[in-house]
């Protein structure tokens, strides 16, 4: 499966427009990427850095390369419009510009340039682009990436900037500049830039979720291209059913239970998570989400053959609110909402989780429907997209948390006669029971 690189740009949310107006532009980027690419870019937090921190503007070198496509006077004057644009930009954080380096444009030639300029001991090495390219397969991208150590970002999500490339050595940063960078606004692209340069170890979720650059101008549509513009129709969709997804949270290590009890097996040798996982699967539910992250790559072994997204969350010794937001960010918004479903619960089946989905208003922003034994309410619970900042599962223990008291006007209990589907296992005598049948 493929999913497209899609960018939006948008004008300021609540500015007053008329018939005419351009209010947003949309933009496809080749090449496409893969989807288990996209699960490992995909809300890579450690959780480990400070909220604010403080850098001193100290020297750092900065080697520039130019890998001439054509040498021409126009190419030229380009380059040194980029440079200079680069330069202002980056005014008053000590930057000191040394050797300049020209090449030609193609993979040898860069790759040799960009070792030379790593070798001369720069902080910074930029290399201009004299193409528009986006994405791992550009010359750029390649010949970068055979002499980084890490690429944390291939393409920015703007329209004009979607080219840049932040990369990493030991001792260096590796920059390949967006082709329109003279031309384009640049805030994003350098506040990126900056966080780069003086941040010591980058992580890939540090530009993965960069927020959507607005327009800087109203434009009109000309008459020209209004009357070729493709109008969808205006019918509403007759189809009551709503459309949900299912995150399965499967990253914790089971402290309680004296060991990882997800990897338990059953007498039919299924692991624990994977009863969940399969029920999840079973569902109307789509697309799934299973977020890993204790003993990831064995949990890997049991989903690589299903049709799930797998989710690794590299924090998940912080708690399960850390898997919870990974996976709710990770669902379409497509979706209608999306179950948060603890893979802790074996018995639970697809019967249940589709009670949920078919007792789910999607006419209705705000709604929480939760399974309930008598009264007694019990996870999965399936939350509106309206909700997902508020989206929590209940507790193991105790009464429920006061979210769900904050959304109790429109919260639905759905009754499940059968209490034994609603367990999670959480004793050591829970796990043995399991382990047992």
């Amino acid at each position: 499966k493929y999913n497209e690189n899609i960018v939006l740009n948008t004008i300021t949310p609540y500015t007053t427009v008329k018939k005419g107006d351009v209010v947003a532009k949309i933009e496809a980027l080749a090449p496409l990427i893969r989807e288990e690419e996209i699960d490992d870019i995909l809300f890579r937090l450690s959780g480990n850095d400070n909220l604010l921190k403080l850098s001193p503007a100290t020297g750092k070198k900065v080697l520039l390369i130019y890998p001439h496509l054509i040498s021409d006077e126009k190419e030229n004057q380009h380059f040194t419009s980029v440079v200079m644009k680069f330069i202002t930009d980056m005014n008053g954080i000590g930057l000191e510009y040394g050797e300049e380096i020209s090449c030609k444009y193609n993979q040898d030639d860069l790759t040799n340039s960009i070792y030379d300029a790593v070798g001369k001991n720069a902080d910074v090495v930029v290399v201009l682009s004299p193409l528009n390219s986006s994405g791992k397969n550009c010359l750029a991208a390649k010949s970068i990436t055979s002499v980084a150590d890490n690429v944390f970002c291939y393409n920015l999500p703007k329209i004009g900037g979607s080219s840049l490339i932040i990369a990493q050595t030991k001792k260096c940063k590796i920059f390949s500049l967006p082709f329109g960078y003279d031309k384009i606004s640049t805030s994003e692209i350098v506040k990126n830039i900056k966080q780069a340069i003086f941040t010591e170890f980058l992580n890939i979720g540090d530009f993965a979720h960069i927020q959507t650059p607005e327009l800087e101008t109203k434009e009109k549509i000309s008459n020209e291209k209004a009357n070729k513009l493709i109008i969808a129709s205006s019918k509403k969709s007759t189809g009551q059913k709503a459309s949900v997804g299912i995150v399965v949270l499967a990253a914790g290590q089971g402290r309680r239970s004296g060991a990882n009890k997800l990897l338990v097996e059953n007498n039919e040798n299924i692991p624990m998570f994977m009863k969940a996982v399969n029920a999840a699967v079973a569902s109307d539910a789509k697309p799934v989400f299973v977020v890993t992250g204790y003993r990831n790559d064995e949990m890997e072994q049991y989903l690589e053959k299903l049709d799930v997204n797998v989710l690794y969350n590299p924090a998940f010794a912080s708690g399960i609110r850390t898997s919870i937001n990974l996976g709710l960010r990770s669902v379409p918004s497509s979706c209608d909402g999306a179950i948060l479903l603890p893979a802790d619960m074996p018995y639970i089946t697809e019967t249940e989780i589709n009670k949920l989905i078919n007792k789910f208003d999607k006419t209705k922003e705000k709604q929480v429907c939760v399974l309930s034994n008598k009264g007694v309410k019990s996870n999965p619970v399936l939350w509106s997209k309206a909700l997902y900042h508020k989206a929590d599962i209940v507790p193991e223990n105790a009464g429920m948390r006061a979210v769900f008291v904050e959304h109790a006007d429109y919260t639905k209990q759905i009754e499940v006669k059968d209490k034994k589907k609603l367990v999670d296992v959480n004793l050591p005598s829970d796990v043995r029971e399991f382990a047992d049948n």
